[in-house]
């Protein structure tokens, strides 16, 4: 948070932000935000340039499906995308980009490295 900002902010309330902002995050959580900058960097520059941005959410859906089972015992949240109701109606999703960003977001370093090696290294 910028300077100026936090002045403006009662005195109660900035004793309760900023301990947050010193506290160490977990070593897994780092890897996994570094994992996904790498990523998310890598699979859009080759769709983007290949192909486009309804192709990579095709696949991405697609994927999903083919591994739902493990992926679906992994991270249980991703129920809550009702994956099967999206692989039907992907060219109706009107901002793609940002369902791309949630699904990349939702797998671990292995299924999206997994995602990289069956969709863009093997083809």
């Amino acid at each position: 948070m910028p300077i100026n900002i936090i002045k403006k902010l009662p005195i109660e309330l900035v004793n309760t932000i900023i301990p947050y902002t010193y506290s160490v995050q977990d070593k897994q959580l780092l890897l996994d935000i570094k994992s996904f900058t790498k990523d998310i960097g890598l699979i859009k520059s080759f769709y983007y340039t290949q192909y486009n941005e309804r192709v990579l959410l095709f696949d991405l859906l697609q994927f999903l499906y083919l591994y739902k089972v493990e992926i679906k015992n992994t991270y249980k949240h991703l129920t809550k995308l009702h994956v099967s109701n999206l692989y039907y109606k992907y060219n109706k999703i009107h901002n793609k980009s940002r369902i791309i960003n949630l699904i990349i977001s939702f797998l671990s370093p292995l299924h999206r490295t997994r995602f990289i090696n069956e969709y863009i290294i093997d083809e």
